[in-house]
Parts: C-alpha cells; structure tokens; sequence
C-alpha cells in the first residue's frame, strides 16, 4: 500500500502538524506502508528530498493568502503522483486539490481535520468565505474524515453535515524520547511551549502571564519558562515588564522539536502549563502530552482539546479557559503538594505509554485498509 500525506509546510519549517505527519509516517512505514510526503515548503535542497528516510516533494509557493498556500506545482504533483490513497491534512489550496483530485482520478482520500479555521481582522472574512465554499467541497470529496478527539462534532459546525464519515482517532507520542529523566522536584517551576506569534495567540500567554503576577502577589515562589520564538517575543516580554514579573520569567528562545533540547526543557520543570483560549483552534496541544510523557504534571484549560485525555487521566488539573484567578490556583496548588505531582507525573507516564504512534499508525493503516476495500464511499 503506497499513500501520499498532503500538507501545506513541512521540515525544516516546524510547526504542530509538521511533527504528526512525521511521526505517522515513520510509524506507517514501520508497519510495511509506503509513504511520501508532499508539501508547498520552498525546496530547501532542490525539489526532492528525503527527512527522517521519508521521501519528500517540496513543491514551494507563489504566495500566501491567510493559511493558504499557492502552489501551482502542487496541483500538477498531485495530478502526477501514484498512490492507493491520498491522506491530507486540512490547509486550504493543499486539502482542498487533494480532494478534488482524488475524486477525478478515483483515488480514495482521507482527511485529517486537525483545527477549525478562525482568523482574526480581514483574515476572519477570508476564513469565513473558506467555511462556506471550498471547506464544504473538500468535506464532501473525502472518504473519510479523521478528528483527533471526539467533541469536535460538537465544536466545529463544518463538520456535523458529514458526521457519518466522521471518525476519531488521537494523536500519539514517542515515549521512548519523551521520558522522564529526573527523580525529584524543587517545587518551582513552571513551563510553557509554543510557537510565539500573532497565530498562535489562542495558546494563552497572556493569560498565564496574568496568573503569574497574581501568584507573585501573593509571594508564591515561581519562575516561569517560555519555550518558543516569534514575531510576538518583544510583546510578551513588554507584558511581562508591565505586569511586574519579568525578573521571573525566563525567555528560553526556540527549541528545535526533533532535538534534545525539547525533552530537556520538559524534564527541567515542576508543572507544565497549556491555557489555551479557544477550543476550535486548539484541537488537541500536543505540547501537554509530551510533557505528561516525561511525568511532568499539566495544567490546562478547557480551551484544548487534549483537556479530557489529561483530567481523565488523572495526570493534570482542567480549568476554565481565561480564568485567570483559577489557573494561578490549579499552578499554586501542584507547586505545593510535591506527592500530587509524582503520582500525576506517574499517570502521565502511563498514559503516553497507551498513547503510542505504533497504535496510532495500526488505527489509520485500519482506515485505509477499510476505504480501500470499499472503494472509497461513506461507510454503511
């Protein structure tokens, strides 16, 4: 079985999705599948590549429109390339030929649909126009499409009209990278993770920077490390000066996902903390289970979606998305009680475990198998 993964960007550009694809292949491949990843990344060493021995097409892009990229030679790779089935991860232009494309050629395609598409300013009217038109398109061309946690019926509106060929499968996680490489905890530091632009403001910065002044006000000792680089960087630190808590925080800079370094940043906290704002665009936060993996306890909001996995796996605390005075208590609370975040760093543990991309990658080569076998149509 040969299958080709779609998406917009792709190593070196580093980003959420980039890191599953990556992941899934790998493990699809430890499985017997063939896979080739075709991206709109401009060509780093010419239009063919290899990462992680994964064969790449990097097609580049004319421009950008919002989260689209337009590129020409795409289409024509797509139109070109030979596979069983096509697996795209939901970006408009790349999505949205793979469907159409796959429909014309009679090639089942699957869709991943990792997070809703909300801008913000005139990017809210181009994302809006998106949702109408060519969304509802590329929804309907799909054979399948796969959502990373079950509630998304329920957040994402684009998605109830094709609940019947909605199926959920999770992200999965590398514990044998993210693991735990220390014994004990000061009680003192806190994390965050997470790309540092204007995209990516849903993630709550801002939100956790608020609850770090009121625990400084109320003389907790805390120190707060930022992982991440961005157009925002010379904002956040502003806000922090402003807020009185800048002698506590720590700007780390960016941390390559495929280094050691990430693990590294994980294991050298007490709590890692996700309080993101908005549920449509934060799907899951893969950040939270990678820290969970290295028994690190996680605070989080109901804002991610990863928030049930983490409460019901009793490997964190679920607060209110933007309530600051209840996130500064969850933080307060773990960076207390060092026995609850040893038996929350061991539920984390076990959790990543059950979590694996082998199990991942056996769900989605079911998923294809499945398509295949009924020559791409909704499920009876």
């Amino acid at each position: 079985m040969k299958i080709i993964q779609v998406l917009n960007d792709f190593f070196p550009d580093t980003g959420g999705v980039q890191r599953v694809v990556l992941e899934l292949s790998k493990a699809l491949i430890r499985r017997g599948v063939e896979v080739e990843i075709l991206c709109s990344t401009q060509p780093p060493n010419g239009e063919h590549g290899v990462f992680e021995d994964i064969p790449v097409t990097y097609t580049g892009h004319v421009f950008r429109v919002s989260q689209a990229l337009i590129s020409p030679k795409l289409v024509r790779r797509l139109w070109t390339g030979k596979a069983d089935l096509v697996h795209s991860h939901l970006h408009p232009w790349s999505a949205d030929w793979a469907a159409l494309t796959g429909k014309l050629r009679k090639t089942p395609v699957v869709l991943t649909y990792h997070s809703d598409l909300v801008g913000s300013g005139w990017k809210r009217l181009v994302t809006g126009a998106y949702r109408g038109s060519l969304l509802r398109m590329t929804l309907s061309l799909a054979d399948r499409i796969v959502v990373t946690t079950p509630d998304r019926l329920k957040v994402v509106p684009a998605l109830r009209s094709f609940k019947k060929k909605v199926v959920s499968i999770p992200l999965g996680i590398d514990s044998s990278r993210f693991r735990p490489s220390k014994n004990s905890s000061g009680g003192e530091t806190i994390g965050f993770l997470s790309l540092l632009r204007e995209s990516h403001r849903y993630k709550g910065l801002e939100v956790l920077l608020e609850a770090l002044q009121i625990l400084n006000k109320r003389e907790v000792p805390v120190t707060l490390k930022v992982g991440g680089d961005g157009d925002l960087l010379s904002y956040y630190r502003s806000l922090a000066r402003n807020l009185g808590v800048d002698e506590i925080v720590d700007f780390v800079g960016f941390l390559p996902p495929l280094g050691g370094e990430v693990v590294d940043f994980y294991n050298s906290l007490d709590v890692f903390v996700l309080p993101s704002l908005d549920l449509r665009r934060e799907n899951f936060g893969l950040v939270a289970l990678e820290a969970a993996a290295c028994g690190i306890p996680v605070v989080t909001t109901t804002g991610a979606g990863v928030a049930p996995l983490i409460s019901e796996g009793g490997c964190g605390i679920v607060v209110s998305s933007g309530d600051t005075i209840g996130l500064a208590d969850a933080i307060q609370n773990l960076l207390g009680d060092t026995a609850a975040r040893i038996e929350m760093g061991r539920r984390g543990r076990g959790l990543a475990e059950r979590l694996s991309w082998d199990k991942v990658a056996a769900e989605y080569e079911h998923l294809y198998e499945e398509v295949l076998s009924s020559g791409g149509g909704r499920p009876g």
